[in-house]
């Protein structure tokens, strides 16, 4: 038995020098865009270049694209932290739905993503997006460290790091009085619900400077990564023509601008244009002889709500809502979705997932509404208007789960739960070493120690 554990420490050593060495592998620049070739994943950082001046922001895309199905990656990043600080480092729009690691350290200019589980059918996409606050004149590369990988179901690495796509900034200090400031947008246009069967409309807002502004359907994209661009845009008022729109849907276009700035000032937030096209026309009420009452004093309206997934496990998507109305009271109804509010209020307010005025139908299905990215219990909602009687609400409650642990009997060393024992791991075991943490501790022993990587090589790869 000594003579094994002897054994297991030598190989350990090996694997520590070996990490070690992978760690100070020269770090790369590429700039050339391209697409995967056979059994080959490629990242890419976009944009991949710019120049900006001290204290501005700036965010960068970090994206994927395979030719084979993947279930894992590990992505570590270089950068200089003389010239910029990381701000936020965020996956919520990531393919990848199991985060393991998302870590930035400002003082040694490391990034470290490691996640998995993609989504169905999914190998090419946004991994994460990454924010910089500049702060002082210099050049920002952004490197990919050797270590980083990506992960077939068969374990075997694919991801071409000679051919991935890397980035470099120039930070330069602003000349005195230089606009360092991203246009302000206001006054978005149109708001609330436009006539029934309306299939096209203009959006239009304002800035505070000349701009040239685009838009997209998805929220948190980056200006340089959006397609669509407004028609009328360059000045201080901006509009575009939209089309398709359909009965029963709300619209949200999530708006960035660009100044005439050198070098340019983007916007790093969303400026949301948000409205909605009811089912049906609202009928209005005719005026009745005032000694008649419009609503019976006995007239009743309640309603109920359910949901098409009760609980998951996180991320839980594609959650729908529907409701169900009864009562006495008669005419069109309004019907009003949110994800998550948990008041008993029947007053309408801001944040709705879906919305539809006008329908005579007494049932009602938002589909596809809400997305639930984190463990918790949320509280769905309906507010239905109907008639002269005062609105009513119902709710229902979706439970997210946390990813359940998998029994360690089934396989014991899977310390991120993907299914396999494998170098995420082996990383996770290295980096909690001589912790006494009991989810790390495979031995028993309290001690994360070589007893637990023994464990970790006893199951390698199954």
């Amino acid at each position: 038995m000594e003579k094994n554990y002897i054994l297991i420490f030598v190989i350990f050593i090996v694997i520590v020098v070996a990490i070690s060495a992978a760690d100070n592998f020269p770090s790369r620049i590429f700039l050339a865009q391209v697409s995967p070739g056979p059994n080959e994943a490629l990242l890419e950082l976009s944009p991949s270049s710019g120049t900006f001046y001290t204290n501005n922001t700036f965010s960068v895309d970090l994206k994927i694209s395979s030719s084979v199905s993947i279930t894992s990656i590990r992505a570590n990043l270089n950068f200089n932290p003389a010239n910029a600080q990381v701000t936020s480092l965020d996956l919520s729009n990531s393919i990848f739905g199991s985060q393991w690691e998302k870590t930035y350290n400002n003082t040694t200019g490391k990034i470290q993503i490691q996640a998995s589980t993609p989504a169905p059918g999914k190998t090419a996409g946004l991994v994460a997006n990454i924010t910089f606050r500049s702060n002082s004149v210099g050049s920002v590369g952004l490197t990919y460290d050797a270590a980083s990988l990506v992960l077939t179901p068969a374990d075997q690495n694919v991801l071409n790091l000679t051919r991935s796509v890397g980035a470099s900034f120039t930070i330069i200090s602003p000349p005195v009085g230089a606009d360092t400031t991203a246009p302000v947008r206001a006054n978005g246009q149109p708001t609330g619900m436009l006539a029934t069967n309306t299939t096209q409309a203009n959006i239009s807002f304002g800035t505070n400077e000349n701009a040239t502004c685009r838009y997209a359907t998805v929220a948190g994209t980056v200006y340089n990564e959006m397609t669509k661009a407004f028609s009328t845009t360059g000045g201080t008022t901006h509009s575009t023509l939209v089309s398709g729109l359909t009965n029963g849907v709300a619209y949200n276009y999530y708006v960035r601008c660009q100044d005439a700035a050198t070098p340019p000032n983007q916007n790093t937030n969303d400026f949301t244009i948000s409205f909605g096209v009811p089912s049906i026309p609202l009928v209005p009420l005719i005026p009745l002889i005032p000694l008649i009452p419009l609503i019976p004093s006995s007239s009743t309206l309640s309603a109920t709500l359910t949901s098409n997934i009760a609980s998951g496990v996180a991320p839980v998507k594609n959650v729908s809502l529907t409701a169900n109305v009864s009562g006495t009271t008669t005419g069109v109804i309004n019907y009003t979705f949110y994800c998550n509010r948990a008041d008993t209020g029947t007053g309408v307010t801001t944040g709705w997932a879906a919305k539809f005025d006008g329908v005579l139908g007494v049932s009602q299905t938002a589909s596809n509404a809400c997305n639930y990215t984190t463990a918790g219990t949320y509280t769905a909602k309906v507010i239905i208007e109907r008639g002269s009687v005062s609105p009513v609400q119902a709710q229902a409650i979706i439970t997210a789960l946390p990813p359940p642990t998998q029994p360690i009997s089934k396989l014991i060393g899977d310390l991120n739960k993907d299914g396999k024992v494998n170098v995420f791991d082996l990383s996770i075991l290295l980096s909690n070493w001589k912790a006494t943490k009991a989810e790390y501790d495979l031995g028993g022993d309290n001690t994360v120690n070589i007893f637990d990587l023994s464990v970790i090589l006893s199951n390698w790869t199954k």
